[in-house]
């Protein structure tokens, strides 16, 4: 998927904006407080639905408007589609999101609160890579959840007296999940390379 273009009004700090990014790696470069962010997370509202950064709906609009609205391509092996949303304030107060959804299109963010899947501990790096690949394909993280309750009623089985007798059942559903599991993360960081055009925007501050 590539991102043909991305148009704002009343978001954020932004009146309007009108943004093409070009087909492969875009580098966002300002000062702070600028909207570098908030164009990502206008990106991320106008596929989602959602803010990576609130969950309150009436931040996202500018100050002082009622309503704001997002459109954008997306480009697709398939060809391109035209995508809108819009977040507008209801007669009661409440905030509401509605928009066009799209099956196919994917959004993963990485922030620099993100690093410690580079510089940290393995288990970051499998939460993340897990995260991920639940976003990718719609069965891993049943899959995922199945495995671990199947390898904590192992682990309970191994401290009773007869477990040998009793683990083979065990063993085979824990190694029939565990396959099921181990193709996705391998095939999830290969989504995320540069080539294949999955991740066309980042953004850097001074």
């Amino acid at each position: 998927m590539q991102i043909g273009c991305l148009v704002l009004r009343d978001f954020r700090n932004y009146r309007s904006l009108s943004y093409r990014p070009s087909a492969r790696l875009n580098v966002l470069s300002g000062r702070n407080a600028q909207g570098k962010t908030n164009l990502l997370e206008g990106l991320g509202v106008l596929l989602t639905g959602r803010s990576f950064r609130t969950s309150r709906l009436g931040e996202l609009p500018s100050w002082g408007t009622a309503a704001s609205t997002l459109s954008g391509e997306l480009i697709h092996t398939e060809g391109t589609r035209s995508v809108r949303r819009t977040i507008q304030r209801l007669e009661d107060g409440t905030w509401q999101s509605a928009g066009d959804v799209c099956p196919w299109a994917r959004v993963i963010v990485f922030g620099w609160q993100d690093l410690g899947i580079l510089n940290g501990p393995p288990a970051a790096r499998r939460n993340f890579i897990d995260g991920f690949a639940a976003r990718l394909y719609a069965g891993h993280l049943p899959a995922l959840l199945r495995y671990r309750q199947i390898l904590a009623r192992r682990n309970r089985l191994l401290q009773t007296s007869d477990a040998e007798s009793r683990l083979a059942p065990w063993n085979e559903q824990l190694a029939t999940v565990g396959m099921e599991l181990i193709d996705r993360p391998a095939s999830a960081p290969r989504c995320a390379s540069p080539a294949t055009g999955k991740w066309p925007l980042s953004s850097w501050g001074s």
